[in-house]
């Protein structure tokens, strides 16, 4: 439980683990913190709920033993952020896979020729996203899956704003390449003409 009258927040962490590692009470107060935004990260690029538990847990061991590293403790959301979906494409490595954006919940409903295509047209733009560079991959979830700026980004990862902006252009072409050539061969396949 934390003093009375002493909120819990990242800036708490600007004393805490300066040149040295974590306490196991420090550790919990990260956590606590930090975890559920730290299990989405790995999540999003495991796609599998006990995988990213134990990116999660790699994580803030990580954490512990190199918060004293980190300069400024108002980007420790993104530094952590950053190490899990670094050790969750590790992880994919060593399991030579890659799962991002598999096993979508997708639309119940009316299976309607309509939401059959939305759903299809989804499944690619997954696809095409799942098989960008790891770089841009972790660009393209700050930005539209975490909601976060392009001055964010930057600011969290230690990258010039024009980087951030050149990756996402980077991304948004290769998926437009990837669904253009998608929606070719299928109106290849289905003999569409429009």
């Amino acid at each position: 439980m934390e003093p009375a009258g002493k909120r819990l927040t990242s800036s708490n962490f600007l004393f805490m683990g300066q040149n040295r590692s974590l306490d196991s009470s420090e550790l919990k107060l990260l956590f606590e913190l930090f975890a559920q935004r730290v299990f989405q990260a790995a999540y999003f690029v495991v796609r599998d709920r006990t995988l990213a538990e134990d990116v999660m847990q790699a994580t803030f061991l990580v954490a512990m033993e190199k918060l004293g590293h980190l300069r400024d403790p108002a980007k420790i959301e993104i530094w952590l952020t950053r190490i899990a979906i670094n050790k969750a494409l590790n992880e994919l490595k060593k399991r030579n896979t890659r799962v991002i954006f598999k096993n979508i919940p997708t639309t119940v409903g009316d299976p309607t020729e309509e939401i059959v295509l939305a759903e299809e047209e989804k499944e690619h733009l997954h696809k095409a996203i799942e098989e960008l560079p790891a770089d841009c991959q972790v660009i393209v979830y700050l930005k539209y899956f975490r909601d976060m700026t392009t001055k964010q980004i930057a600011y969290g990862l230690s990258i010039p704003e024009g980087t951030v902006k050149s990756r996402l252009r980077k991304a948004y072409d290769l998926i437009r390449q990837k669904l253009t050539k998608v929606r070719i061969l299928g109106e290849v396949k289905y003999g569409a003409t429009k």
